[in-house]
């Protein structure tokens, strides 16, 4: 039995990747119940001791203008919302955690890569601000930036038109086998889009494969990021070694 992540040995993570593709595969559900449900997903709310900074980036990186704004928070949105984020100022804050319970991230999503591109490019020529990471997760594209206190933000976009297209990318199998991603140079893909490259071809990879570059499992545990892999790592090692034992 492997109880922590030391004893899972290091050169045996991207096997897992193989393992993982004999699991469940995900498959959009049917609300076709009679449950009432939430219409819509409304705001978040970051509490933060360094208010300007943080409503510049909102304003600057995802579009957001003010509704409201004091010295103790703003009311933020991009939309017809009255507030998508709401940014409060607490000065008695300490720096949060690495390894520690809560969001790892919260994304906004634009209708087409090409959208997604040009903001893309606004962000990095007019605020100089460029994502931590890109990645190409098979279903959705997502740019990772971090906010001035290290909240992770996606900008990102879906790759397919619907949820039959979608079912059908999950059934194949590909998500299991790499359920990270495919990391990959936004000013490369920019260039694709600018010069006229369909970009369907470049999300779904099929014509242009040199773009990507599959995220290792160890890659990520040797760079310490992603913590919240290495106890699904233990658990999938654990699985696979109790079907082995039968």
């Amino acid at each position: 039995m492997v109880e922590r992540m030391e004893d899972l040995n290091l050169n045996d993570l991207d096997e897992m990747g193989k393992m993982n593709a004999n699991l469940a595969r995900p498959k959009m559900p049917e609300f076709n119940d009679n449950q009432l449900r939430p219409a819509r997903f409304s705001h978040i709310v970051l509490q933060t001791n360094n208010l300007k900074p943080m409503v510049d980036f909102y304003m600057n990186v995802v579009g957001c203008k003010a509704v409201w704004e004091a010295p103790i928070g703003a009311f933020l949105t991009f939309d017809d919302e009255h507030h998508r984020v709401l940014i409060i100022e607490n000065p008695t804050l300490k720096a949060k955690q690495k390894n520690r319970n809560g969001m790892v991230h919260f994304a906004f999503l634009f209708d087409s890569l090409e959208d997604l591109n040009t903001a893309y490019k606004r962000i990095r020529d007019e605020e100089n601000i460029v994502p931590a990471y890109c990645e190409n997760h098979g279903f959705q594209i997502g740019y990772y930036y971090l906010d001035p206190d290290g909240n992770e933000c996606e900008l990102g976009c879906d790759v397919f038109e619907n949820h039959d297209q979608l079912n059908e990318y999950f059934a194949s199998g590909l998500f299991n086998t790499q359920p990270v991603g495919m990391k990959f140079n936004p000013d490369y893909v920019s260039e694709l889009i600018d010069e006229g490259v369909d970009p369907k071809h470049i999300m779904e990879n099929k014509t242009y494969k040199d773009i990507y570059e599959p995220v290792s499992f160890k890659q990520l545990i040797d760079e310490g990021a992603m913590p919240w892999f290495a106890p699904y790592l233990i658990k999938i090692k654990n699985f696979f070694n109790k079907a082995d034992s039968k």
